[in-house]
């Protein structure tokens, strides 16, 4: 509320200053075109109506000047309510119209009772240009609200405005006093704080508007602004102490008239800018200075920098877990003689004849007669009174418990052995599974650490740009070799001259592959070069379980220009297969989309598999498709035999690796192809060679004659449930093709 009060305040001052011009000049030029650029603004027409008609009689009342205010507002309410019920928008020509109409009355009238037709035709001439510059102007504050540089056209028309400003001024002296020397020694040493150049385009704007006047003002005006522009800008008060010492100079030397006084207005300036506080002259500058965001930009890069350390640290402690995993080994082997000293001990050396046993031995302790039983034991997995020695058998009198022992201690171990074993592998499986962590958060911290480029002269013209377009883009950040993203209205971000601005100025087709909205009904877009072609594709599965299919594919986006195929046949088929099937092409969807290349994923779908229960295989077909060059990267690990039908012929994409999960280590075989939107990709199982066989699939793809890839698969299919009705695999197959 208090900010309207203040807003309309100030209109009804400047209709009040517009019409002390037109009464001075005696041409009706400003006031019209200015109330006329409010409405085109969406100012409040009844707030607006009535300031512009109780401006205009106060330097001139009369019947005839009633007439004259009363019939643009007429025009005006009539003008706004046939857009209404038509449903047009009031756009600038029209407004040029209405403007010119409501000079009509006064013309005619004045041209037939004073003869004076050349002024109205010059205030018409002049209030044109007026309400250009008026409009442009009322833009940039009202709408735009100076949030933005401003364009070629609104600064010309601030220049404009000056020179409305200085006319005016030059007609308000009160003895020796000048209004106008006020206000422009004023304006022009409190420019700096919003730029250097618009300090030196006021000047020059205020110096047109004073040769109306002076050319002794006008002169002094521009010799002001460019002795402030080479001053620092918190100094910015010694280009009017400087200028006041200039024409001291000036008049005691003759030079210029010797009236002293007149350089008390310029001194009263210089005073007022000088006991400004610094902090409001400071926060004026932040609030006008558009070309930031340098700091903002360096901090994102330092931040890549620092996130790249702490991954790069995080990698390094898994690696010292993985070395400490390693380091420990558990024996795998049971040992006869260690086994029968065991016994020997619990057993024999409690026993009353042990003396007298190991005397018959030689003075040998008696694991040597016990081992022969214990080897037997570990061979067969049980100690029984057959594998005793002669020995054991003809003097030991404690046999059936040494043989209980025995097995009890075989059991013991044997069970230590399993559990020993199993922590093994399962450290084995997690260092597998830290290893390819560590490998991937090597590739994020490579990715992340890569500093941003930014190109601040291009930003600099597309902000140029959209300002001369009449676009409103808060911020323009042009990044990553010809990426992009600015905040702009909702309402403009998808029309195409926004996208043609763009495209013109980055020197290729772009296109918005991703948006975000924001507040105050803003949304952040976010551009790429176009890609050239697009991709159309087909796909078919044919399950011989009702419970699942141990086959499953996917075609997702990985990024604006890559498009990723993949197949992912599980062993067997139904529930379980399907189960490890959607887990394999789950992961490999997400770690694609994640960035990383096909040797990590790869390598995490293997430990995938291992840490299952199951002995499951999984046989992996992945064509990643460049939508900007064509190319497509082929990495078949298990896969069968791939195709691109070309108008030549086929071409036959290799295949031989052994599916994941059955040998240690990967080893896929990868090719790279060039797509034209005249061929074919096509993936599919082996259900599908195995079902049609490879020659009999190889005649289908090279006589279809069709631009669909999903009829491809349909083809396929229809010619496996014929021609191989009980197939005992599941079937699946993705046909692909750019456009």
């Amino acid at each position: 509320m208090k900010t309207d009060i203040l807003k309309y305040s100030i209109f009804a001052l400047i209709f009040v200053l517009l019409s002390f011009i037109e009464w001075k000049v005696g041409i009706a030029f400003l006031a019209i075109p200015f109330f006329y650029a409010l409405v085109f603004n969406k100012q409040n027409i009844l707030i607006i109506a009535p300031l512009y008609f109780a401006s205009g009689l106060i330097f001139d009342f009369s019947l005839f000047k009633l007439v004259f205010l009363i019939a643009p507002i007429v025009i005006t309410l009539v003008a706004m309510l046939i857009h209404y019920k038509a449903g047009k928008p009031l756009k600038v020509v029209f407004v040029a119209l209405y403007t010119i109409l409501s000079y009509v009355p006064r013309a005619v009238t004045r041209s037939v009772l004073n003869d004076a037709l050349i002024y109205e035709v010059a205030g018409i001439s002049l209030g044109m240009i007026a309400l250009l510059v008026f409009i442009s102007v009322g833009y940039a504050v009202l709408k735009k609200k100076l949030n933005y540089p401003l364009s070629s056209i609104e600064k010309l028309s601030f220049m404009g405005v000056m020179s409305i400003v200085a006319l005016g001024m030059g007609y308000l002296e009160i003895a020796f006093f000048s209004f106008y020397d006020l206000v422009a020694m004023l304006l022009i040493i409190s420019m700096p704080f919003v730029g250097l150049m618009p300090t030196l385009a006021v000047g020059i704007g205020l110096g047109i508007g004073a040769i109306f006047h002076s050319i002794e003002s006008a002169v002094f005006t521009i010799c002001y602004a460019t002795i402030t522009t080479l001053l620092p800008k918190e100094h910015s008060y010694f280009g009017g102490v400087l200028g006041i010492i200039i024409r001291s100079i000036l008049m005691l030397l003759g030079v210029i008239g010797r009236d002293y006084l007149t350089l008390i207005a310029p001194l009263l300036a210089t005073l007022i800018v000088i006991f400004i506080p610094l902090k409001i002259k400071r926060k004026v500058y932040a609030r006008f200075n558009i070309e930031r965001g340098e700091v903002t930009r360096a901090l994102i890069n330092h931040n890549r920098m620092e996130t790249k350390e702490k991954l790069m640290h995080l990698s390094s402690a898994l690696d010292g877990i993985v070395m400490g995993l390693q380091g420990e080994s558990y024996q795998g082997e049971l040992n006869a003689m260690e086994l029968s000293m065991e016994v020997a001990d619990k057993v024999c050396k409690r026993c009353s004849h042990y003396q007298s046993c190991k005397k018959s031995l030689g003075g040998n302790s008696t694991e040597i007669v016990i081992q022969e039983l214990m080897a037997s034991a570990i061979a067969i997995g049980k100690a029984s009174i057959l594998d005793a020695s002669p020995f054991l058998s003809s003097r030991c009198i404690r046999l059936n418990g040494l043989i209980i022992k025995a097995n009890e201690i075989l059991f013991e171990r044997q069970e230590a052995l399993k559990k020993n074993s199993a922590i093994g592998e399962s450290k084995r499986l997690l260092t597998e599974q830290v290893k390819g962590l560590c490998e991937i958060l090597e590739c994020l911290a490579t990715d992340t650490g890569t500093p941003l480029l930014y190109a601040p002269t291009t930003e600099r013209k597309l902000r140029d740009a959209f300002n001369d377009a009449g676009v409103g883009v808060d911020e323009i950040v042009v990044y990553d070799g010809g990426k992009l993203c600015m905040n702009i209205r909702e309402c403009d971000a998808h029309k195409n001259r926004v996208r043609d601005i763009v495209s013109r100025i980055m020197g290729h087709p772009m296109w918005i592959y991703e948006s975000k909205s924001t507040i105050d009904g803003k949304v952040s877009t976010f551009w790429e070069r176009e890609p050239k072609y697009r991709v159309a594709y087909g796909e078919r599965v044919s399950p011989v379980s009702d419970q699942g299919s141990g086959d499953k594919e996917v075609a997702i986006r990985l990024n604006s220009h890559k498009v990723m195929l993949c197949l992912s046949d599980g062993m067997g088929h139904g529930r379980d297969a399907d189960e490890n099937s959607t887990s394999a092409i789950t992961l490999i969807s997400s770690l694609y989309k994640a960035g990383f290349d096909h040797l990590t994923v790869l390598r995490s779908v293997e430990t995938l598999l291992k840490v299952r229960s199951k002995e499951e295989f999984n046989a992996i077909d992945i064509a990643v498709i460049d939508t900007n060059t064509g190319e497509v990267d082929t990495i078949k690990q298990g896969a069968r035999e791939g195709y691109i039908i070309t108008p030549d012929g086929l071409i036959e994409l290799g295949a031989g690796s052994l599916p994941l999960g059955i040998v240690e280590g990967i080893s896929p075989i990868a090719e790279t192809h060039t797509l034209t939107p005249r061929d074919f990709l096509v993936l599919c199982s082996d259900g599908v060679i195995d079902g049609l066989g490879k020659e009999n699939l190889e005649s289908i793809l090279s006589k279809i004659d069709t631009r669909n890839p999903d009829e491809i698969c349909s083809v396929v299919m229809d010619n496996i449930e014929r021609l191989s009705p009980e197939h005992r695999d599941d079937c699946s197959m993705i046909c692909a093709r750019l456009f």
